[in-house]
C-alpha cells in the first residue's frame, strides 16, 4: 500500500546532515491536520531539523482500507517510514512523535525486540520517542465504544 507523506525542510533540499523527526497522526485524523502541521513547522524552524509527517494505510490521502484499531499495520507503516528516511533519504531518524492512536504504533516500534543498546549504537537507530496525548483508559470515564452510533458499532463487528 502506498502512503502518502509530507517532508518539510528549511531550504527544501535534504541536508542529510540534519536529522529526521517523525510525526504520526492519531486516530481518525491525517497528516496535514492543524496540530501536525503546526508541530512540523515549529520543530523545523526551531530545531533545524527535517520532520516528516505521513498518513497511516486507510488515512488521509495514503491507500488502504480504514480500519478501527488496526495496529499492526499501523507499525508496518511506522516502520516502512523510518526505513524510507533511512535509506531513502539518507539522514537519521532523531525522533518519533506520536498524537493520541499514533502513539501505539511509536510505543511499538520503540518496544520492537530488535532493538536493543547495541544495535541501536551500531545502526544509529532513533532513541527519543514522544507521547503526545497518547491512549490510555480511565475508570470513571464512559466506555470509548459508546462514541459510536449503533450502525458504527455493527459495521465494527462485521470487521
Amino acid at each position: 500500500e502506498e502512503l502518502t507523506q509530507q517532508l518539510l525542510t528549511e531550504t527544501r533540499k535534504i541536508d542529510t546532515t540534519k536529522s529526521v523527526i517523525i510525526i504520526c497522526h492519531g486516530f481518525m485524523s491525517w497528516r496535514n491536520q492543524m496540530l501536525n502541521a503546526n508541530l512540523a513547522s515549529t520543530l523545523s524552524k526551531k530545531l533545524h531539523v527535517h520532520t516528516l509527517r505521513f498518513d497511516f494505510a486507510g488515512n488521509g490521502h495514503s491507500l488502504g482500507e480504514w480500519k478501527y484499531a488496526n495496529y499492526e499495520q499501523d507499525l508496518e507503516d511506522l516502520t516502512t517510514v523510518v526505513n524510507f528516511v533511512k535509506s531513502g533519504l539518507g539522514c537519521k531518524v532523531g525522533c518519533i512523535i506520536g498524537h493520541s492512536q499514533g502513539f501505539s504504533a511509536v510505543l511499538q516500534y520503540a518496544t520492537r525486540s530488535d532493538l536493543t543498546i547495541e544495535s541501536d549504537l551500531e545502526n544509529d537507530c532513533c532513541k527519543y520517542f514522544v507521547n503526545l496525548a497518547g491512549r490510555y483508559s480511565d475508570p470513571d470515564e464512559e466506555d470509548p465504544i459508546n462514541k459510536f452510533s449503533i450502525e458504527q458499532r455493527e459495521e465494527l463487528k462485521r470487521q
